[in-house]
C-alpha cells in the first residue's frame, strides 16, 4: 500500500472516530487554519467547557500529515483555560493511532 493510500486511510479512520465520539467540525478560526480541527461541547449549558481536537489532517488533500513536527492534539478547555490531554504522533498502524486518540478523548471527557 502506498504511504498517500495509507495516510488517506487514516485520516478517514481518525475523523470517523470523531464523529462516532459526537465530535463536529469547529467553526472558530485557529492558527493552523490548514488542518481540520474537530469540537466536542461537554455541557450545552456552558459554552466554554469544550474538547478540541487538531487532527493533522490537511483541508486541501484530506490526507494526514506525517513527520516529527505534526500530531495530533486533544485539548480540553474549561471556562478560559485550555489544558493539552494529549499529543499523538501519527506513526505506525491505523489502529494503533485511532486506540491512542480514543484513550485521549476518553480522558479529556472525565
Amino acid at each position: 500500500m502506498k504511504s498517500t493510500e495509507r495516510d488517506t486511510l487514516t485520516a478517514s479512520s481518525i475523523l470517523g472516530l470523531l464523529v462516532d465520539q459526537g465530535f463536529t467540525l469547529c467553526q472558530r478560526r485557529f492558527r493552523e487554519d490548514w488542518e481540520f480541527v474537530c469540537e466536542f461541547k461537554k455541557d450545552s449549558n456552558n459554552q466554554l467547557d469544550r474538547i478540541y481536537v487538531f487532527t493533522s489532517i490537511e483541508k486541501s488533500t484530506g490526507i494526514l500529515r506525517s513527520g516529527r513536527r505534526c500530531k495530533i492534539r486533544v485539548i480540553n478547555q474549561e471556562n478560559f483555560r485550555f489544558k493539552r490531554i494529549a499529543r499523538i504522533v501519527p506513526t505506525g498502524e491505523t489502529k494503533v493511532i485511532r486506540k491512542r486518540l480514543y484513550e485521549a478523548i476518553k480522558k479529556a471527557k472525565c
